[in-house]
C-alpha cells in the first residue's frame, strides 16, 4: 500500500510538482524518461511548463514515481487532475498569479 509524500509543500506550478517528485525519487530526467518510454525532451518541457503532459503520457511517469516513491496512484492522479483543471482555465501550464497547488495532504 502507497503511502502520501512525507514532506508538505505548495508549488506553483505542475512542473515544478514533477522535478520535486523526481529528484526525490533520485531519478534523473534520463532515467525517468527511459523508465516511462517517451524522450527526455518532453519530461524537460513538463518540469519546465513549455508542455502539459496528456494524461495516458503522465500516467506512465506516475507509476515510475509511485513505484519509487511508495506513493498511490490515486494521489498522482489527483494532482494531474488539479494541475489539468488550472492548465484548461488559464490556457498555459500555469497562471503565476494562481494559488500553489498542494502535493502532500
Amino acid at each position: 500500500m502507497g503511502r502520501t509524500m512525507e514532506f508538505q509543500m505548495t508549488l506553483t506550478s505542475f512542473g515544478e510538482v514533477l522535478r520535486v517528485l523526481r529528484q526525490r525519487a533520485g531519478l534523473r530526467t534520463r532515467d525517468v524518461a527511459e523508465r516511462a518510454r517517451i524522450s527526455s525532451g518532453t519530461v524537460s518541457n513538463w518540469e519546465n511548463n513549455k508542455a502539459f503532459p496528456h494524461f495516458v503520457q503522465f500516467r506512465s511517469v506516475a507509476e515510475v514515481y509511485a513505484a519509487e516513491l511508495d506513493m498511490e496512484m490515486s494521489e498522482l492522479e489527483r494532482i494531474y487532475t488539479e494541475a489539468k483543471g488550472r492548465y484548461l482555465e488559464g490556457g498555459r501550464p500555469f497562471d503565476p498569479a494562481s494559488p500553489a497547488l498542494p502535493i502532500a495532504s
